[in-house]
């Protein structure tokens, strides 16, 4: 039963090539596969003494790169690191890895290479130095941020009305590359309207909730880009007019939110926030008075296409 594998490992041996793997327990790899293909694919390497590729399947929860990976080392017969390759596990058949990981070493043997920065990591004494330096650690992930900004927000296509815009937010981590948020604004300046003697006035606030990719995160850099959806309110204040009531109007809509992040320091961010909504007309609702004739009048029809643009600081709560 045994005899089929002892054969090949006999004749990767012979061939001045040790191929061997961290994680044989993984399975996948096979070792016995991997073995196999490069004895089929390399034939005999001449060399003082035997070269060495390993592989590992390494596993990467966290940060950009998340997913699990199987690492190749090819090593030279003074045990200097000549070559370093990843290839990701998700979505490929173990045979496939195989075939890839000989692939690899084939192509090397056929045109070697031997960087510099391959040169010091491999001299440096301690592994933890070695791993960072060929492949650095990805940033640490916060799971729960605050942010907070101020800006200028306009509104077109209704009530035309630009002010300044003050915006507090939440958002929580699901996964390395998504988060999830509710963020509330305030526009500071009202508007008004004059009706003979009378004037009305409103306010808007604003409610977002949206989710978002990590289309880029390096360190202490980041761009977080998605959809979100918004629920208006403009409040009006009729207190000068006839009926002398305040009115409330919701409106709902969609769009895009984009957020730019520069790391000041470990659980502090700066960040630029955009974000660009639609309110179709069905989506809102009417604020009404009467004029002295009794005569019921809209004021602030609802806006249909609203910007907002700020920047602030964002808070890493853990």
């Amino acid at each position: 039963m045994t005899t089929g594998p002892l054969l090949v490992w006999a004749l990767v041996a012979s061939s001045g090539l040790r191929v061997e793997t961290s994680t044989p327990d993984a399975l996948c790899p096979d070792l016995g596969q991997v073995r196999a293909a490069a004895s089929a694919r390399l034939g005999d390497i001449e060399a003082e003494g035997d070269w060495r590729a390993s592989y590992a399947l390494i596993h990467r929860p966290d940060g950009a790169e998340a997913g699990d990976v199987v690492r190749l080392d090819l090593r030279d017969p003074s045990g200097r690191l000549r070559l370093q390759r990843e290839l990701p596990r998700a979505g490929e058949s173990c045979a496939s890895l195989a075939q890839a990981l000989v692939v690899i070493l084939d192509a090397y043997f056929r045109h070697p290479t031997d960087t510099d920065e391959l040169a010091v990591a491999a001299a440096s004494p301690e592994p933890a130095a070695r791993a960072s330096a060929v492949t650095p650690a990805p940033p640490p992930s916060d799971r729960l941020v605050a942010d907070l900004s101020a800006g200028w927000s306009g509104a077109w296509r209704g009530a035309d009305h630009m002010s300044p815009v003050l915006a507090l937010g939440i958002r929580a981590a699901l996964s390395p590359l998504w988060w999830a948020g509710v963020e509330g604004s305030w526009l500071t300046s009202s508007q008004s309207q004059t009706f003979g003697a009378a004037t009305a006035s409103a306010r808007s606030y604003g409610l977002r909730g949206f989710v978002a990719r990590e289309l880029m995160r390096r360190a202490g850099v980041g761009l977080l880009v998605g959809p979100e959806v918004l629920v208006g309110l403009d409040h009006a204040d009729g207190a000068m007019l006839l009926d002398r009531a305040g009115q409330t109007r919701p409106s709902f809509g969609a769009g895009l939110r984009g957020q730019f992040r520069l790391q000041l320091a470990r659980p502090l961010w700066l960040s630029v926030v955009f974000a660009l909504d639609y309110s179709p007309a069905g989506w809102g609702g009417t604020l009404l008075i009467k004029d002295a004739s009794s005569q019921e009048i809209e004021v602030f029809p609802p806006s249909r296409l609203r910007v907002m643009v700020g920047a602030g600081l964002s808070w890493a709560i853990f």
